[in-house]
């Protein structure tokens, strides 16, 4: 007999120890990237600065616009290397975490005592294996990448955006205000929803196991209906909550994703321009920076709603993996013993399944070799226990 090796405390207590290098790697790359992108725009805006005054016969530094285009050109393959970049480390990443995660999670099932499993249902572990890590696979693939751009662009379009022209950015910043505004509104009573939507996912991924894994059985006994009962209450439960929670925040998201949309920006952004113009407090040059960056601010901050909510979702995995992890495993003896022989006895051996009630008492037996022992009793003594 042997004892399963203890795994370190190191790998105990980090989830990413693995991917630590490449996460910092994709942070990098994907801040590079979303840098690189917004550099484009401010090299339309300077071209447009030193070609337009041709128009009236002024000359043009072709120096300076050779330097804006080549700048504009290295950005854009920068930008685009950078993104692709980060996007293929994160999903390495993401398979690496993954394998690490799964091996961990069979290894500590194989150590835990059977009262946990007769506590659950098979839904519970497929959670962990497939929820749980796939959850986390959108926090290092997809979100890290989407949640830092979309703070790295609007950060760097707004600062731009005050030094050369501090009224457009202030009419740029007034979709992003109106939606802050909202967003609460629109996420009040979120975190009860929230727990909410877990339990009834949980609930039908159970229910779909078990109904799927019962198929035979139902049909050699002829229990359709019954065996249904369960998966369809699960499934209009779970139909219910989501359609409630869609109509109590439809409105606010509708109004939310009006003010985020590039048309409706666009018209008022050109409104704040053409009073800028006409009123004489700013050129048509000066306006244009908040109409190329402007227009790109409110598209970010969608994504990185979005990516909240990945965010959410990993954090929830890894609490739940936290907790399953701290799950103690069955005690192994300090001094293993080879068996001598091949008799197998027991004696005074009692079980509970919840830790309180006893379902067997004190139970003896003795198989010698070269016998055949038989388990005999009326349905519920105790025979598969």
């Amino acid at each position: 007999m042997s004892v399963a090796p203890r795994e370190t405390p190191a790998a105990e207590g980090s989830f990413f120890a693995a991917v630590r290098g490449s996460l910092a790697a994709i942070i990098v790359l994907a801040v590079l990237g979303a840098a690189s992108s917004v550099v484009p725009f401010i090299a339309i805006v300077e071209l447009a600065r030193v070609l337009l005054p041709a128009i009236d016969g002024a000359p043009v530094d072709a120096g300076r616009v050779w330097s804006i285009v080549i700048i504009a050109v290295v950005a854009l393959v920068v930008s685009f290397g950078a993104a692709f970049l980060s996007g293929v480390v994160g999903h390495f990443a993401d398979a690496e975490l993954q394998h690490s995660l799964r091996r961990r999670i069979v290894r500590h099932l194989q150590r835990l005592p059977l009262g946990w499993f007769d506590q659950r249902s098979s839904g519970s572990a497929r959670k962990l294996v497939e929820n749980d890590v796939v959850a986390l696979h959108q926090l290092v693939a997809h979100s890290i990448q989407d949640g830092l751009t979309a703070i790295t662009v609007p950060v760097i379009s707004l600062v731009y955006l005050f030094v050369v022209e501090w009224r457009m950015a202030l009419a740029a910043l007034v979709p992003l205000v109106l939606i802050f505004l909202l967003y609460p509104l629109m996420m009040r009573g979120a975190g009860e929803k929230y727990v909410q939507y877990d339990e009834a996912t949980q609930a039908l991924s159970g229910a779909t196991v078990e109904f799927v894994q019962g198929i035979a059985v139902v049909k050699r006994f002829g229990q359709v209906g019954r065996s249904h009962r369960r998966y369809r209450d699960a499934t209009r439960d779970y139909s219910r909550f989501v359609g409630e929670w869609t109509r109590e925040t439809a409105v606010v998201f509708t109004i939310v994703e009006l003010i985020a949309s590039p048309i409706v920006v666009l018209t008022w952004l050109l409104t704040a321009a053409v009073w800028l113009t006409a009123s004489g407090g700013a050129s048509a040059l000066d306006v244009l920076p908040g109409l190329l960056l402007g227009l790109g601010l409110t598209a970010p901050l969608m994504k990185l709603g979005a990516s909240g909510q990945f965010l959410r979702n990993a954090t929830k995995a890894q609490q739940s993996l936290t907790a399953f992890f701290a799950l103690p495993p069955i005690s192994q003896p300090d001094s293993p013993q080879t068996p001598e022989g091949r008799s197998v006895s027991f004696q005074e051996a009692s079980f509970s399944y919840d830790g309180e009630h006893r379902v067997l008492h004190e139970i003896a037996a003795s198989c010698a070799p070269g016998t055949v022992t038989a388990l005999v009793g009326a349905s519920g003594s105790g025979k598969s226990t």
